[in-house]
């Protein structure tokens, strides 16, 4: 899933969207089930700083 990430990511900044504005990560030690918490909490803090 991480290389997904990381061409979804190109994609986006090929398509025009400033990198500044993206904000992706890779979490060790996490599964598709389990980073929903962490990647939730740190979208909330994403948008709260973005503001």
């Amino acid at each position: 899933m991480a290389s997904d990430l990381r061409r979804l990511e190109a994609a986006l900044i090929a398509q025009g969207l400033p990198a500044d504005r993206l904000r992706a990560r890779v979490v060790d030690d996490e599964t598709h089930n389990s980073i929903f918490p962490t990647a939730f909490t740190a979208t909330l803090r994403w948008f709260g700083d973005s503001r």
